[in-house]
């Protein structure tokens, strides 16, 4: 098993939003010296960020991007869940872009533990019939994690194989993406999909005596 920790730093505290853009934060750490300690700058205070976050629909706030489909403001943050389509065939990739983001004026900390199957933000799914569906690939090796800071104005993105952590087959399922932050769970709007046979697999059902 491969297994790191990141160790959070002392980070710079920074007030509101650019413009009500939300920035995308990569992950790598722009670590400053400031009165001889180490501090971690904001990246909504890039420029160059800032400019590249203006080119894309999903740096907007909420009631801008609908088709993100946000869930509610829990704990600060606010998490998006989303498909480049909503019918997918039997066996066709299934991709989910995940967004969370942080609403308030303050750092908020986060836990972003993967595996070599699932991400740090989890999907539930279940069936039009309410069922719920088990996760059938949750095994092996934890590919990174720890504790990194979420600034404010700023979001992070993943993009997770929903198909790869589920046995799906062709009917209508509810996807809801959710990430425990301290205490609370923040969620996305649900999100329903369909999964239809192939023509040729309708085919070969065709067939069938």
């Amino acid at each position: 098993m491969v297994f790191f920790l990141l160790l959070p730093l002392p980070f710079i505290r920074a007030e509101g939003t650019t413009n009500g853009i939300y920035v995308l934060d990569s992950g790598e750490q722009r670590v400053m010296i400031v009165s001889n300690k180490i501090q971690i700058a904001n990246p909504a205070h890039d420029p160059a960020l800032i400019t590249e976050a203006k080119k894309t629909r999903e740096s907007l706030p909420a009631k801008d991007f609908p088709e993100g489909n946000w869930g509610e403001v829990t704990n600060g943050c606010q998490l998006s869940l989303r498909f480049a389509k909503l019918t997918y065939t039997n066996g066709e990739p299934i991709e989910a872009v995940l967004l969370l983001r942080n609403v308030t004026n303050h750092v908020i900390q986060f836990y972003n533990f993967r595996s070599e199957f699932s991400g740090p933000i989890r999907i539930r799914v279940t069936t039009d019939a309410g069922q719920q569906i088990r996760e059938t690939n949750l095994g092996g090796d934890y590919l990174s994690g720890g504790s990194q800071p979420l600034f404010p104005g700023t979001q992070v993105k993943y993009l997770e194989r929903v198909d790869s952590v589920y046995d799906l087959t062709n009917g209508t399922y509810t996807m809801l993406a959710y990430k425990p932050i301290d205490s609370f769970e923040v969620k996305s709007a649900p999100v329903t999909i369909e999964i239809e046979l192939t023509s040729q697999q309708l085919l070969n059902s065709t067939r069938q005596p």
